[in-house]
C-alpha cells in the first residue's frame, strides 16, 4: 500500500506547498479538490510535515456526514483535547461551541487546521469556520486552514462562496502525468523503476508502458502506490514490459484475466 512507500512531491506539489505557507502567513484558506483517491490526503500529510519543524501543531481530521453545522461543531470539539464536555453539551448554540472550538484550538497551540471529505458539509459550516478563523487572528493566533473534498472544484468554491474573500486559492488536484508515473516508479520500484523512468524520456517501447500504467491506474495516485508495491512483492525481477502491467493489473483486479 502507498503508507509503505516514502511520500514524493511533484512540482505542482512544491508549488501549493509555497502557496499553503504563503496563506498560513496571510491567515487565509487553501481549498483543495479533486476526485477520489487522487493523491489529496498523500499531499496533505506532506503538507502536514511542514509544520513539524515549527513549534506549533496541526489539527488533521477527515469529516464525517453529519445533519448540520451544530453537530459537526460538536464532532470538531471532541477531536481537539481530552477535556471533558459539558453535560448539556448537546444543547449548545453553534455560536457558543463555535467559541470553544476557537479557543481550544488557540490553548492547543494548533498552526493548521486540515480538514478532508468536506464536500459533505454545507454552507452555514463554513461561514462559522472561517469565522472561528477570524477570531483566532483578532487573539493575534492566526491559524492556517486547509479544505479537501473529492468532487469538482466549483463544487467547493460554491460551498465557500460566502468567504471566498477569506480563501487563498482554489486548487484543482490534477491527474497524474508520465512524468509523476515515472518518478513514482524510479523512488518505489528500485532498479526496475529507475530505468524505466529513464527510459520514458524518450524511447516509445517504456512511453507505451507509462501509457498502459496510467490507464490501469486511471492516474491514481493510490493506486500507483499499490502497482508499485504489487510488483516489488510478486514480480520483483520482472523488467517493466507490457505483459508485466496486464499481470500486475490482473493481481489488482483480484483475480482477472491478464489477456484482457
Amino acid at each position: 500500500m502507498i503508507s509503505t512507500l516514502p511520500s514524493l512531491a511533484f512540482p505542482w506539489m512544491t508549488k501549493f506547498a509555497q502557496t499553503a505557507k504563503e496563506a498560513r502567513e496571510a491567515g487565509l484558506a487553501m481549498v483543495v479538490a479533486g476526485p477520489p483517491q487522487s493523491g489529496k490526503t498523500h499531499l496533505l500529510k506532506i503538507e502536514r510535515k511542514s509544520m513539524y519543524a515549527t513549534d506549533q501543531e496541526t489539527f488533521f481530521l477527515r469529516l464525517q456526514r453529519e445533519t448540520d453545522a451544530l453537530r459537526l461543531f460538536q464532532v470538531l470539539l471532541l477531536n481537539t483535547g481530552d477535556s471533558v464536555m459539558p453535560r448539556d453539551w448537546r444543547l449548545h448554540s453553534l455560536s457558543c461551541v463555535a467559541s470553544l472550538f476557537a479557543r481550544r484550538l488557540r490553548f492547543a497551540n494548533k498552526g493548521l487546521v486540515i480538514l478532508t471529505n468536506c464536500q459533505g458539509a454545507d454552507r452555514e459550516f463554513f461561514n462559522v469556520l472561517f469565522d472561528v478563523m477570524a477570531q483566532l487572528r483578532e487573539w493575534r493566533h492566526p491559524c492556517g486552514l486547509i479544505l479537501a473534498g473529492s468532487g469538482d472544484i466549483t463544487d467547493l468554491q460554491d460551498l465557500t462562496g460566502d468567504r471566498a474573500a477569506s480563501v487563498r486559492q482554489y486548487v484543482a488536484v490534477p491527474a497524474l502525468s508520465h512524468g509523476d508515473i515515472a518518478a513514482c516508479f524510479k523512488a518505489w520500484c528500485n532498479e526496475e523503476g529507475a530505468d524505466l523512468a529513464q527510459r520514458a524520456k524518450s524511447e516509445p517501447d517504456a512511453i507505451e508502458v507509462i501509457d498502459l500504467v496510467a490507464k490501469s491506474t486511471l492516474g491514481n495516485i493510490n493506486r500507483v502506490g499499490q502497482f508499485a508495491d504489487l510488483k516489488n512483492r510478486k514480480f520483483p525481477d520482472m523488467a517493466f514490459t507490457p505483459q508485466l502491467v496486464r499481470q500486475v493489473y490482473a493481481e489488482m483486479r483480484v483475480g482477472g484475466d491478464p489477456k484482457k
